[in-house]
Order: structure tokens, then C-alpha cells, then sequence
């Protein structure tokens, strides 16, 4: 008896920590995005490959392609890397495809293939996420 007792106290214990430990789906969404606009504007791009589409992943190869080592220099000198804010976003729980606007602060753009980049001082753009197999993640179809 006192063994049974102590084996379903042992599942209850172990069942509430596992539930614990899962994410809402708006938590998963807000934690994508989040992650993949910290790497994205601070030029980690690498970084955010993880948090975009497969086919999403040229894009972030491109533009890591293009950085330059003045343009690294550039980010050296910041006293801070890029800030951001996660503004509207159209996400509904129940729908495989949801849209975020970011206003992010001190990006590094860069201008032409070949030229060097340039600290913008406030830049504003919509990304398009997709959940594919329960993650959020962001669509890219250009820089």
C-alpha cells in the first residue's frame, strides 16, 4: 500500500513538472520572435537561423555573406548593439500564419553588394511568421 501510495504521489509529481515546463503557443510565438530579432538586427545572422523557415535560411546566408570587416569594425563601435520592439502583430492561436511589425533602433543596413554598411537610427519592419510542426517560425522572402 505505502509503495503505491509513494509511486502515484512520484507520477503526480513528475506529470506536474513536465506540464509546467511546456509553453503556451503564444509563449512559443513570442519567444521566436523575440530570439530572431535580437540575432537578426544585431547582424548575428547565424544566429537566427534557427528561428526561420528552411527556406528562409538562403537569406540569412546572404546577408552574413555580405558582411565586411569594416562593417564589423561599425558594430565594435557601438556602445550598444541594436534595441527593438515588438509592436503589433496579427497572431490568433488557432491559425498557422501570424504577422509581427518590429521598430528596432542603431541597425547596421547595408546599402549595395560590395559597399559598406551604415548605422540606421530607427528602422521598421513586418515580419511574417509560419508554424510548421508546433514552432513559430519567421518567413523570410528577402532581406
Amino acid at each position: 500500500m505505502k509503495a503505491t501510495l509513494l509511486f502515484i504521489i512520484m507520477l503526480l509529481s513528475v506529470s506536474f513538472f513536465v506540464g509546467c515546463d511546456q509553453k503556451t503557443d503564444r509563449e512559443k510565438f513570442e519567444s521566436t520572435i523575440d530570439s530572431f530579432a535580437y540575432y537578426y538586427f544585431n547582424s548575428q545572422y547565424p544566429h537566427a537561423i534557427p528561428y526561420v523557415t528552411p527556406e528562409s535560411k538562403k537569406w540569412l546566408e546572404y546577408a552574413s555573406s555580405q558582411i565586411t570587416q569594416a562593417d564589423i569594425d561599425i558594430l565594435r563601435a557601438l556602445p550598444e548593439g541594436a534595441s527593438y520592439e515588438i509592436g503589433v502583430n496579427s497572431y490568433h492561436g488557432n491559425d498557422t500564419t501570424a504577422s509581427v511589425e518590429i521598430v528596432a533602433n542603431n541597425v547596421l543596413v547595408l546599402d549595395t553588394i560590395g559597399g559598406g554598411g551604415k548605422i540606421v537610427p530607427e528602422t521598421n519592419r513586418v515580419f511574417e511568421l509560419k508554424r510548421r510542426n508546433g514552432k513559430w517560425l519567421v518567413h523570410l522572402t528577402e532581406l
